[in-house]
């Protein structure tokens, strides 16, 4: 596929400013849009299979300016937003109930583009072999209060997905309202200790200066002290709650991607377990969620080499296949009842 796709999701993002400029219910407008409008095109869309041995693009720089975009636009989005609630004209800000409209419809549009576009860009930036590309993803996911997941996802998510190990594997019947607490705490626990362990590795104290967390946590602080100072009590409370709204199509994600799929523990070698198969991950070959989410729904291909770049994932039919693309899956697991009854079949059949 050629690079011009990508780029609808920046487009969205301007489009997500005009809403903002606009207030009243336009920014909800656009939230239901990126949710149920997205469903639906995943559903008319249908599901398809980029090849396997496909070639590389021959200029990768498109691919990455598409990806990269997305920090200062989320970046624009997130000031004009705050901007527009706590310090704009009266006239622009609107008093009354509008307003309250406003505040509700800004602070979940900032949170979905940032779930949607800030955390998804980061993923895949957090993986690049250049540090600008690996700075640039800790950025945005400082935007969702959550820089830890670049340690976390990188060196134990990856290499333990589907064990007891990866806070982030969804158990079969779990509800996603259980697994969300879970998966948070686990993840944070998880960074903590690996940064602790790399730091003693080193010969150095584990809390020292030196560790990725207690660096992460001073970027956090000095992030919110500035939007504080910015923006006051009430524009920290929106950042604050954007990045709840952020994590929740995080985790969420996270939970439809490696829901019940678990790796089975090698015979005499407690602690060990299967290599890794393309059968370990649920995938979504819709167009409409690999366009907007440069191919995440592409999952196995990811995991089986972490290394290649998005534009050269591929999907296989023998590979487990979601109900749904992101939206439509991610709100039928906001419903369990209705997920597990549609989701038991699918897995009985990718563990059998």
């Amino acid at each position: 596929m050629p690079a011009a796709p990508y780029f609808y999701t920046p487009v969205v993002m301007l489009l997500a400013l005009a809403c903002i400029a606009g207030g009243g219910a336009w920014p909800l407008v656009l939230a239901g849009w990126l949710l149920f409008g997205h469903a639906a095109l995943e559903w008319a869309m249908g599901n398809r299979f980029p090849a396997r041995n496909a070639a590389p693009p021959a200029e990768a720089w498109p691919f990455t300016l598409a990806l990269v975009l997305v920090l200062p636009l989320q970046a624009a989005i997130l000031a004009f937003g705050l901007w527009r609630l706590t310090l704009a004209p009266e006239g622009i800000a609107m008093p009354g109930p509008v307003a309250t409209l406003d505040w509700i419809a800004i602070a979940l549009l900032l949170g979905i583009t940032g779930g949607s576009y800030g955390i998804t860009a980061a993923h895949e930036l957090v993986h690049s072999r250049a540090g600008w590309q690996r700075a640039a993803g800790i950025v945005l996911l400082l935007f969702a209060h959550i820089p830890h997941f670049r340690i976390e996802h990188v060196h134990n998510h990856h290499p333990n997905v589907g064990t007891p190990l990866d806070p982030a594997t969804a158990r079969a019947g779990e509800a996603l309202h259980a697994f969300i607490p879970r998966s948070l705490v686990g993840q944070y626990r998880s960074a903590w200790r690996i940064e602790a362990e790399r730091m003693r590795r080193r010969g150095r104290p584990a809390h020292g200066i030196g560790n990725r967390m207690i660096q992460y946590l001073g970027f956090q602080l000095a992030l919110d002290l500035g939007v504080l100072a910015l923006f006051g009590w009430a524009g920290l409370a929106v950042f604050l709650a954007q990045a709840l709204v952020a994590v929740w199509l995080l985790e969420s994600v996270n939970y439809i991607e490696h829901y019940g799929l678990v790796r089975q523990p090698l015979p005499g070698k407690p602690g060990r377990y299967e290599p890794l198969a393309g059968r370990h991950c649920w995938n979504a070959g819709q167009a409409a969620t690999n366009i907007g989410l440069y191919n995440l729904g592409l999952h196995s291909a990811h995991h089986l080499e972490a290394s290649r770049t998005y534009p050269s994932l591929y999907n296989a039919p023998d590979m487990p296949q979601l109900p749904s693309g992101y939206a439509g899956s991610v709100l039928l697991a906001s419903v369990p009842p209705l997920w597990h009854r549609i989701m038991a079949p699918r897995l009985a059949r990718a563990v059998g």
